[in-house]
């Protein structure tokens, strides 16, 4: 180890002029130099431990001591301190690493679980758009809510119209219920009629019958598809047919009819729940 003039450290007589003025390397060069002598000196002793006797090594111990700089306990005790800062600060970077270990892996999993919850809610949500609850509803055109389900009564059947909204109106009000999976039937409010598929006709423009006989075939059948707000109303026995308004007219008593499902707003219904 070398130090200049400045260091305040006298070699002949290993002493030092002024320990305060010592800066904190310094001070630790001090230190370093002094244990290096402690260790040559217990590595002489070592060597002589054959040769000497126990009282003399303990009178060559108690000698080399006294010739130890008192402030060099000063010394050792900063050496001690910034070991054991260096020993806390160590402890304290594996702490945080392994607490930052811990929170990576608790985020990970926070996250695991918000993805599990978010397919779990859209798995849900998806359940929901695609089953209609079981209800009473006034079922009104996407193309403008005012007009809506009817009945119009013949005297051969009753047929499906379009008309203007009338919450007084009970032959407005139609009673939707889950037949089976992804099926529903949908009836007149007094539960004696339900929409049909005349003869279960697949042609284009087929007319669609609140009728009295009530069998829950395939062409009594429905399946109501979410649609944003709105539902398409297509038959189960005639594959990809859709509860139609023709040529978008609104006009009252317009019969409505099975057409090619195109996603047309002629085609989408909103169910706004009766009184």
């Amino acid at each position: 180890m070398v130090y200049d003039d400045n260091d305040c450290y006298d070699k002949e007589y290993k002493s030092i002029n002024s320990y305060k003025s010592l800066t904190q390397n310094q001070k630790i060069f001090l230190a370093y130099d002094s244990l290096e002598e402690i260790q040559e000196f217990l590595e002489s002793l070592v060597s002589k431990s054959d040769t000497c006797s126990k009282s003399k090594i303990r009178k060559e111990t108690n000698k080399f001591i006294l010739s130890i700089p008192s402030s060099l306990g000063k010394v050792k005790e900063l050496v001690f301190e910034l070991m054991e800062k260096e020993k806390n600060l160590k402890d304290l970077v594996i702490q945080l690493i392994k607490d930052n270990k811990k929170k990576s892996e608790e985020i990970i999993q926070i996250k695991k679980e918000l993805l599990q919850t978010k397919e779990k809610l859209h798995n849900l949500k998806h359940e929901m758009d695609m089953f209609m609850v079981e209800g009473t509803y006034y079922i009104c055109s996407a193309i403008n809510q005012n007009k809506c389900f009817d009945v119009k009564p013949t005297n051969q059947f009753h047929y499906l119209i379009i008309n203007d909204f009338n919450k007084n109106s009970q032959t407005q009000k139609f009673k939707v219920k889950k037949y089976n999976e992804g099926n529903h039937c949908i009836m007149n409010y007094k539960g004696d009629r339900i929409l049909d598929v005349y003869n279960g006709n697949n042609i284009n423009g087929t007319k669609i019958l609140v009728f009295h006989d009530i069998h829950k075939g395939a062409n009594q059948c429905w399946i109501l598809d979410k649609c944003g707000m709105y539902f398409s109303i297509k038959s189960t026995g005639c594959y990809n047919k859709a509860i139609d308004i023709p040529n978008r007219n609104l006009n009252n008593g317009i019969e409505l009819e099975i057409w090619n499902y195109n996603g047309g707003d002629n085609q989408l219904w909103k169910f706004v729940k009766a009184e």
